[in-house]
């Protein structure tokens, strides 16, 4: 699968759950803001979860195979042993290969815009939690005091038996609270100066973020955000999380029994306080502007749900959401992409080869020729069982079944080397039986200097990388024609006689062997004259290679 294709699938995968997330929280409105905040917790888990869960989830498809695709071209880098130099055939063949299929520079461009978002995101992130470990190190512990008693107060009330942190920095305007092990509340420099009304306000609420685990809820928050920064959606649900998640904790906060306007009156003065000195830092924030008017009106109505969440409807939540994402990560895309690389036997790439898929359940063909690379791609194709054939002269037809499924396809394959044919027929009359036909000894010992053939080869080839498929066929040196065998003759015996046969990288024939025959002196005879024969070595790509031979001997005895 390509970048952009991943890129596409996990992005729009996310986003149909976190918008189911969206479309929950927006008909639970009238309910608590804890219960809703719960569900965008679930959402965003469930997010980044998707991708990951459609590995290993049974697949369906979806019926949208009338729709017309993106063309997008996956260009993978196969392992390959040493390169071969390639030859004028091979650059002819390549000149004539499909120039339209590919868009070298797509997949790179997605994958370092996305990278260089995500990136930066993640190092955002990274430095704000780096300026909070720093501030941490040099703030001064609170053990004891107005603030270490309340702290110890409010936590027994909410049932906390995690180790509270308290720090005082010297930081004029920085009140948050992070960490999910041993939380950390760090307070103002000028917070030994709060009345004790404000110390507990600001305690109760910030007990209430450790309580309810909002911080590693906003740091699952915040990875999803980084790693679809591009996507808009993302960014909706991570802002609409942050104010349910101080809505909920203002609940939690006047369920603890804090008056509604004292607390709303804190919260003002606190903002204005910090209005122009405040840091970013990832960690919720008591007196964040953006969302203070909403979390106002909400703590002075008092027709408001209030009531927190169970275990029960999280529980519900949790396999909603769960069962919305293996849905949407089990669906596969109705199109597919078959891709890869054409190689010769010598792993050079093979420019200028037609490739046919057939659907043989609907008959529907797709045709390409690979590029200069030897890349070939199909792209748009229905789920379905598929033929293919890769055909190029001077090699054998290639044909495989590929189960297209909905998932993109990768591929890499490899012709073989043609078989030649060689035919021979023998007549009882004629006077050539047995007769050598041989070229000049000086021409057969030149042809047989495979290293001079090499080098003449490599002299002519450009240098073009690993671009292969210069196949050169051999020619005959040496042709001996097979002996009738005379008892045979006279008794008119004939017969055709089928061998299959390997031209050897020196071009001797080996590998000799007979198919059924009728009578076995004809093939003796026929594999005595076989044997002789001596080939020009047949070069693919400058180098001596074996090629297979199919040689048909007829004994035609006389009339």
């Amino acid at each position: 699968m390509s970048p952009i294709d991943l890129l596409v699938e996990t992005t729009v995968k996310s986003s149909l759950v976190m918008l189911a997330a969206l479309v929950a929280v927006a008909c639970l409105r009238r309910r608590s803001a804890a219960l809703r905040h719960w569900r965008l917790s679930a959402g965003i888990t469930a997010a980044l979860a998707s991708p990951l869960l459609g590995l290993v989830v049974p697949s369906w498809h979806l019926p949208l195979d009338r729709l017309s695709r993106p063309r997008v071209i996956d260009v993978v880098a196969p392992v390959r042993g040493p390169r071969v130099p390639a030859t004028a055939t091979a650059e002819a063949s390549a000149s004539a290969a499909d120039p339209g299929v590919a868009l070298p520079g797509a997949n790179a461009i997605v994958s370092t815009a996305w990278l260089g978002g995500a990136a930066v995101s993640i190092l955002i992130l990274l430095a704000g939690l780096g300026r909070l470990a720093w501030i941490a190190s040099r703030a001064r512990r609170v053990v004891d005091g107005r603030w270490a008693a309340a702290a110890g107060d409010i936590a027994r009330e909410y049932g906390l038996r995690r180790p509270i942190v308290i720090l005082q920095s010297d930081h004029p305007a920085l009140l948050v609270t992070w960490g999910f092990v041993e939380p950390k509340v760090i307070l103002p420099r000028s917070a030994e100066d709060w009345s004790d009304a404000r110390i507990r306000v600001v305690l109760a609420h910030e007990l209430a973020h450790i309580k309810r685990g909002d911080w590693l809820i906003q740091m699952l928050a915040e990875i999803a955000r980084a790693g679809y920064w591009f996507n808009p959606v993302m960014w909706m649900a991570c802002r609409r999380l942050r104010l349910e998640s101080e809505q909920a904790t203002d609940d939690v906060v006047l369920g603890a029994g804090i008056n509604g306007s004292e607390y709303a009156s804190h919260l003002l003065e606190l903002a204005r306080a910090f209005a122009r000195q405040r840091p970013w830092v990832p960690a919720p924030a008591i007196a964040r502007p953006s969302s203070l008017e909403r979390r106002v009106s909400a703590m002075l109505k008092t027709a408001v749900n209030r009531s927190p969440i169970t275990r029960t409807t999280r529980f519900a939540i949790v396999a909603a959401l769960s069962a919305v994402a293996i849905a949407v990560a089990s669906a596969q895309r109705a199109f597919s992409t078959f891709s890869g690389t054409v190689f010769d036997p010598l792993n050079g790439d093979l420019p200028g080869v037609t490739m046919t898929l057939t659907n043989t359940q609907n008959g529907a063909k797709h045709e390409i020729r690979s590029d200069r690379a030897g890349h070939f791609e199909f792209v748009g194709l229905p789920p379905g069982s598929y033929s293919l054939q890769a055909i190029l002269p001077g090699f054998s037809v290639l044909t495989g079944t590929p189960d297209l499924t909905g998932r993109d396809v990768q591929r890499n394959v490899t012709l073989k080397i043609g078989e030649l044919q060689e035919t021979s027929s023998v007549w009882a009359s004629r006077a050539d039986v047995g007769q050598v036909t041989a070229a000049p000894p000086a021409v057969r010992r030149q042809a047989h200097d495979t290293s001079a053939a090499m080098k003449a080869c490599s002299e002519k080839a450009p240098s073009a990388g690993s671009m292969g498929g210069n196949l050169g066929q051999p020619s005959k040196l040496v042709d001996v024609k097979p002996r009738y065998p005379a008892p045979l003759a006279e008794a008119g015996t004939g017969g055709v006689i089928v061998f299959a046969a390997r031209i050897a990288p020196d071009g001797a024939v080996s590998e000799l062997q007979a198919g059924p025959v009728a009578n076995p002196d004809l093939a003796l005879a026929a594999a005595s004259a076989i044997r002789q024969w001596e080939f020009t070595p047949t070069l693919l790509n400058c180098v001596a290679v074996e090629v297979p031979m199919t040689i048909t001997v007829t004994f035609r005895p006389a009339q």
